[in-house]
This record gives structure tokens, C-alpha cells and sequence, in this order.
């Protein structure tokens, strides 16, 4: 039964049978339950390994840094399931690296040569060792300080997909050329929205996305390069007297832009959901007024004070994109 199903519902079912991301055990659980499962099902190995295809988690940290020899045996007992070399990476390194951690660094560049994808939760002193992976296109950051002015030296010209996560600073970072998709998570919106411009930045991005614990400013999202086809803004995650909108400045929608996802959130201690509410309005009606803009709502976490916000917004975009809550 299980053989007729499609590849990729059969990755969907394995997905559920293996452990998910957390703890410096997770590279050797999954890796283990990926062997088994190709062990009792033999037609599942195709699945199996498309599955390890996520990221592998390398516990390389100061609080408990491995040796190069147990990383090594790590590194091969994955590619003996994988049955091709690693290509994703979960690195959990100190800001500063200590001796013993910069060699298991180095050994990552000699045993994994076709990394193309990595995960970095602390650890900015690594960007020297990555320049090394030349076929590094796509870099997860977590929790990351970065200096004005810091530079991506040696992946810059190759790198595609960038995220951010809890990390400041990222808003002033030197351009990257060849970007195609940005991701913000957690982040800060600037304080100074004059130093901001996306388009002098990231001149080549197409999916843009900011989800964060404070508002973009639109005359932030105003400098987007008009290469940007999929952009999606968190509208409400703070009480408004917090977030850095700026109604009186209308948004400014690239010309190339196919979708406009808005991700609303009511609190009841907003004593300014109107004017929230309002800019929803706005942005949204640009959109609509766009041809060949999809418009999709989401409307997040209602409190029950604030969900008489909810009739209104559907009300308005009804017919013209999607509304979950």
C-alpha cells in the first residue's frame, strides 16, 4: 500500500515517524531512524534520504566541544545513510572560537566540500570558515550581532537565500549582490529609517519577508528593488505605540510584485487597533488596485477583546484574497 503512494506523500508520512530538531542528539536520532526505517522497508530509502535532507546538527559549541575525531565519525556514519556526501549544516558555535572548535571547523571544510546550505545560532566569528565552502548558497542565521558595515567576504557573490533570525544589526550589513530571498524573523525594526535601503542592499531580491516582534516602517519597505514579486510583512505583533509605522507615507508596491501576504495580530492592549486597522486598509487596497497582485490575509492570535476587528477586515477583503485566523 505504502509502495503507491506518491514519493512525496511518502517523505510526508516518514516526516511524522522521525524526531524533530532540538537537542545535540538530533543529527544521530534522525539518522538512526532514517537506517531503520530503509531497513524494514527497503522501498522507502529514496524517502528516507530525501528526508535527510535537512539540516544536520553539529553540535560545535563552548559549552561542550566535540573533537575533530568524533565529528569526523559523525560526518560518515550521515553520508553512509545519506549515500552521498552532507550538503545541510546546523552549527552551534561560541562568538569566539576556541582552538579545539576552530579545528572541527576546518575538518567541516575537508569532509563536507558540498555543503550548499547551513544554520548558525551564535556564531559570527565562523564567517571566515564558511568563505571556504565554495558551493554555499543558502545561510540560516540565529542570534547574531553584526557590526555596521559587516560583509559576507567570500559567499557574496554566491549567496541566494539569507535569513535572519533574533539577529541586530542585520539591517546594515554590506550589499549582497546576488540575493534572491531575505527573510527577517525576530528582528528589531531601525530606528533610523533613513539608513535603511533595501534596494541599494539587496538590488536582486524577489521574496521578501518580514516577520518580526516590530513593524517594518513603510518608508522602509518603500526602498525594495522592483525585483521583489513576493512580499510578506507582519502588520501587528506589538502594541502600536511600539512599532515605527508611518501612516501618512503610502506604500509603495514594487513593479514586479505577483503577492502581498499581510500577517495581522490583535491584542487586547492595543489601544490603537483602529489605526492598525486602517493600514491593513490601505496596504491591502493597493494591493487589490494592482493588476495582477494575489492578496492573502492572515489575521494571528485574537484576543477575545480585539476580535471584534475580525467581520471588519473580512468584510473588506472578501472576494479579493484569503483570511485565517
Amino acid at each position: 500500500m505504502f509502495n503507491r503512494l506518491p514519493a512525496e506523500l511518502q517523505a510526508r508520512i516518514l516526516e511524522f515517524a522521525v524526531p524533530p530538531p532540538g537537542g545535540s542528539t538530533w543529527a544521530e536520532n534522525r539518522i538512526h531512524t532514517a537506517g531503520t526505517l530503509a531497513l524494514v522497508h527497503p522501498t522507502w530509502t529514496r524517502s528516507a534520504r530525501r528526508l535527510m535532507w535537512e539540516p544536520m546538527w553539529l553540535n560545535v559549541s563552548g559549552y561542550g566541544a566535540i573533537s575533530t575525531l568524533k565529528l569526523e565519525r559523525r560526518i560518515t556514519k550521515a553520508e553512509e545513510v545519506l549515500g552521498r556526501p552532507v550538503r545541510s549544516l546546523w552549527l552551534e558555535l561560541p562568538m569566539r572560537p576556541m582552538p579545539k572548535e576552530a579545528r572541527a571547523l576546518d575538518l567541516l571544510v575537508g569532509k563536507c566540500p558540498q555543503v550548499e546550505g547551513a544554520w548558525i545560532n551564535h556564531g559570527g566569528a565562523s564567517f571566515a570558515t564558511l568563505s571556504k565552502l565554495s558551493k554555499l548558497t543558502r545561510l540560516h542565521l540565529i542570534g547574531i550581532e553584526f557590526e555596521r558595515g559587516a560583509s559576507f567576504a567570500g559567499i557574496a557573490d554566491r549567496l541566494a537565500f539569507l535569513s535572519f533570525d533574533a539577529c541586530f544589526g542585520a539591517l546594515h550589513l554590506a550589499p549582497l549582490p546576488h540575493l534572491s530571498t531575505l527573510v527577517f524573523r525576530s528582528c528589531k525594526a531601525p530606528e533610523r529609517r533613513q539608513d535603511v535601503n533595501f534596494a541599494r542592499q539587496f538590488p536582486s531580491v524577489q521574496s521578501f519577508e518580514w516577520g518580526s516582534v516590530s513593524a517594518l516602517p513603510t518608508s522602509c519597505v518603500n526602498t525594495l528593488p522592483a525585483s521583489v514579486r513576493r512580499l510578506a510583512l507582519g502588520v501587528i505583533y506589538e502594541p502600536y505605540k511600539y512599532n515605527h509605522h508611518d501612516t501618512g507615507t503610502p506604500l509603495v508596491l514594487p513593479d514586479s510584485l505577483e503577492e502581498l501576504i499581510l500577517r495581522v495580530q490583535m491584542r487586547k492592549d492595543n489601544e490603537d487597533d483602529e489605526d492598525e486597522v486602517e493600514l491593513v486598509r490601505q496596504w491591502g487596497q493597493q494591493a487589490c488596485d494592482k493588476n495582477g497582485v494575489r492578496l492573502e490575509m492572515h489575521v494571528e492570535e485574537i484576543e477575545a477583546e480585539a476580535a471584534h476587528y475580525v467581520p471588519q477586515l473580512n468584510e473588506l477583503y472578501s472576494g479579493l484574497g484569503g483570511l485565517w485566523y
